[in-house]
């Protein structure tokens, strides 16, 4: 496959119809899917492991401390949730998008066989962005200015988005084309998204901001409808579940407009 050319802008109209048109067709799986790769281990997460809230009065250092302590106590189940959610959208890339068509448990098998590939690639980009940010807010710190440390942590998070919209074939990449060299597909991706990266990160921050706008908004009615009769004890059961849901309506769209992504930027000729 050759990449794209610097010039040619970014359809993002067509990639989210052909997203859309992908999930509508696909739906059944899809929904199967997300409730076995996102859905449970979500709910797990939420239910056995919660994130620690801040308490009233409650010091922002003892705050920070208590999450320090979460981090240290759960690291593998959030590694574990990572893992199985990175395994669903490879089994949703391979359902959709797989020229060989393939069934749930062959897309499942593929998925597997790439797993390794692509959590290794995750964890280079993961490491890169984060050693970005470190340095361009480091070096904005070093002046002692509070505006500056301010600006170069706002610079900072921009490169670092921008990285993971440059990055962000590498799980087509890995599953439909079998690239198995975790820096090979960083590369491809490079190439492929070239000239595009600002256009491409504005979409995928716009659409998680749709999404998540979207999610908010039904979880918020359902909640208030909810807390005209239901318990208190009884609401906060709804929102983890909610917020499992939404969670899991996230990745199939998300894994919708990958594809469709790879297929406009040269994966469809592939």
């Amino acid at each position: 496959m050759t990449a794209t050319p610097a010039h040619l802008a970014l359809d993002t109209n067509r990639i989210w119809e052909d997203a859309l048109h992908t999930l509508r067709s696909n739906r059944e799986v899809m929904l199967v899917l997300a409730g076995v790769f996102v859905l449970l281990p979500t709910l797990a997460i939420l239910f056995f492991w919660p994130f620690p809230e801040p308490k009233p009065d409650e010091l922002f250092a003892v705050f920070l401390q208590r999450i320090g302590t979460y981090s240290d106590q759960t690291w593998w189940q959030w590694v574990a949730v990572l893992g199985l959610q990175t395994l669903g959208v490879q089994t949703m890339l391979a359902v959709i998008a797989d020229p060989s068509r393939p069934t749930v448990k062959a897309a499942l098998v593929k998925a597997v066989a790439a797993f390794a590939s692509l959590f290794a690639a995750i964890v280079a980009v993961s490491v890169l962005a984060s050693l970005v940010l470190s340095i361009i807010i480091a070096v904005g710190s070093a002046f002692g200015s509070f505006p500056l440390a301010l600006l170069a942590t706002v610079l900072g998070t921009v490169a670092a988005l921008y990285l993971l919209a440059r990055f962000a074939l590498i799980a087509p990449l890995v599953q439909l084309e079998g690239i198995r060299n975790p820096f090979a597909a960083l590369r491809q991706s490079l190439a492929l998204t070239r000239g595009c990266g600002w256009q491409l990160l504005g979409f995928m921050v716009l659409l998680y901001i749709a999404v998540y706008v979207v999610a908010w908004l039904a979880g918020a009615v359902i909640l208030l409808f909810a807390s005209l009769f239901a318990p208190a004890d009884a609401l906060q059961l709804l929102q983890k579940v909610l917020q499992a849901l939404s969670q899991a309506a996230m990745v199939p769209v998300f894994a919708g407009v990958l594809a469709g992504l790879y297929r406009q930027l040269g994966g469809a000729a592939a």
